[in-house]
């Protein structure tokens, strides 16, 4: 689904219309002149599907970029399918490489994941060796986009968002770290703190973006700082902000 002139949404649903599995994340491709740039891979349930959907936002060659947001399976699951099929070059932060290369699901909290029903029981993760390693602000050019990794940990220990600055317009990729009203997800796992993501909030807060592009919800593509704001009213008063779900 085009979203504007550079944007483009690949994966999840948009206004409740799905656009691929019912379990995927909201994946985006961004257009640049070195070709598609893509952030996040859906859960990779069924790879047929997958390449479907990306083929059907019409990108049949896949993209030759791939940012990984964190290691949660809904985020990282299609990721070794599109580096197969595609030869993306695979982007990620320290722990979610990690994480991946060794297809550690525990630190990902898949089998706890799969006991709440969020995923199949017979849903298999799969492993990938990261291409490249992100730090924390180092910038990466690719093409005439500019991406800069931000650690915003909260949502997982692992999590990075990325601001993207192309045609003079930054917008931010949130993965989980915030969403559409201010809101977060908190949820009972090991590595979910609050003191991260009010933490995370104060960042994304000190930062200057039009848009954000959610891993859920809807894409706010205007105001976005706006919603920030109303995430840091709560923060501000030693509570953590709503939570999505």
């Amino acid at each position: 689904m085009r979203i504007n002139h550079r944007w483009h949404q690949i994966l999840g649903s948009s206004n409740g219309v799905p656009l691929s599995n019912a379990v995927d994340c909201n994946a985006f491709g961004l257009e640049t002149s070195a070709g598609l740039v893509m952030f996040d891979a859906g859960a990779g349930i069924d790879p047929v599907e997958l390449h479907t959907a990306v083929a059907a936002a019409g990108f049949a060659n896949g993209p030759r970029h791939l940012f990984l947001t964190h290691g949660h399976a809904d985020h990282s699951g299609g990721a070794a399918h599109i580096a197969r099929q595609y030869g993306s070059v695979v982007y990620a932060g320290p722990l979610t490489a990690e994480w991946l290369a060794a297809g550690d699901e525990e630190r990902i909290s898949l089998p706890a994941a799969r006991r709440a029903g969020v995923y199949p029981d017979q849903y298999k993760w799969q492993p990938l060796v990261i291409d490249q390693i992100v730090d924390d602000a180092a910038a990466i050019a690719i093409g005439d986009a500019e991406i800069r990794p931000v650690a915003t940990p909260g949502h997982s220990a692992d999590h990075l968002s990325y601001l993207v600055t192309i045609d003079g317009e930054a917008t931010l990729i949130a993965g989980d770290a915030i969403f559409a009203g201010g809101t977060i997800i908190l949820q009972d796992i090991w590595d979910s703190s609050v003191a991260q993501s009010c933490e995370s909030i104060r960042r994304l807060a000190s930062l200057s973006f039009d848009a954000f592009l959610a891993g859920h919800g809807s894409a706010v593509l205007s105001g976005a700082k706006s919603h920030v704001a109303e995430a840091m009213q709560r923060v501000a008063r030693l509570l953590p902000p709503r939570n999505f779900v």
